[in-house]
């Protein structure tokens, strides 16, 4: 302790012989501190905290590979349709794409970022709206306007009015009628992945028109999430997911190189 003692006192007189030295250490501790944390404050975003979610580990996200294309892409949606029917191993699969669009008629207007969804989402996921509904199935088809609103937006934008269900909002110069308000804390698309790195400040149905459904092997735009059902293997759905996959590419129009065969990942 004695050693220790008289260390310390030199140390101390050295720095006030030297302030720029001083000042240097300072400055090298803080930035070391700082940037420490906001690391931990990442890891722990990302990787260390629990997932939002109801019974997160069964939730399992999906992708279709397809050669010549890097890393495990989105979904085509007759691609995800077809899973959607046929598949057995989950209690649902539910699709979303992010986009940006401008909202008006409550202050000047300002673009956010609205995610489109398969109505089933929420299901999926296990969380339900503090206020008003989620989507329908029969919401989830052209020319039916609603719009889920998250917490953020619904506090900072309209006032945390609690009367907002049902009133009409403007996305892109189109009335959307507002069915719901997400509860705080919730937040989809997670940050992480390029696809989806911005979290929706509201939510639209997907609404597949006609074109798109009959676009095999185009329109790659659509993030896959699914919740394993009781009881299911990881190991037991992925053997599934190769099945289907079978399936789906004999549906492509022929004839067609072995080398363009999409696949069905999850993890």
């Amino acid at each position: 302790m004695t050693t220790f003692l008289y260390d310390l006192r030199h140390a101390a007189r050295a720095l006030r012989r030297h302030p720029g030295f001083l000042a240097v250490v300072v400055l090298t501790l803080g930035f070391g501190i700082g940037i420490n944390t906001a690391t931990f404050s990442i890891v722990n975003a990302v990787l260390l905290r629990p997932l939002p979610f109801d019974r997160p580990g069964r939730l399992v996200a999906l992708a279709e590979p397809v050669p010549g294309r890097p890393g495990n892409g989105p979904f085509s949606p007759p691609d995800f349709i077809d899973l959607q029917r046929e598949q057995q191993s989950f209690d649902g699969v539910a699709a979303y794409t992010p986009r940006a669009a401008e909202l008006s008629g409550t202050g000047a207007p300002v673009r956010i970022d609205v995610t489109s969804v398969s109505w089933n989402l929420f299901e999926v996921l296990g969380v339900r709206p503090m206020l008003g509904r989620a989507f329908t199935e029969q919401e989830d088809r052209p020319g039916v306007n609603v719009v889920v609103l998250s917490y953020g937006l619904w506090e900072t934008r309209f006032g945390a009015d609690r009367s907002i269900v049902g009133r009409t909002v403007a996305l892109d110069r189109r009335p959307y009628v507002v069915v719901g308000v997400m509860p705080s804390g919730f937040s989809f698309p997670l940050r992480g992945r390029g696809f989806n790195a911005t979290p929706a400040a509201a939510w639209v149905p997907m609404a597949f028109t006609e074109v798109q459904l009959q676009a095999r092997g185009n329109n790659f735009g659509l993030g896959v999430v699914g919740r394993l059902k009781a009881g299911t293997s990881i190991e037991t759905m992925r053997a599934e997911l190769e099945i289907l996959a079978r399936r789906v590419n004999e549906r492509y129009p022929q004839p067609r190189s072995p080398n363009s065969s999409i696949g069905f990942a999850a993890w």
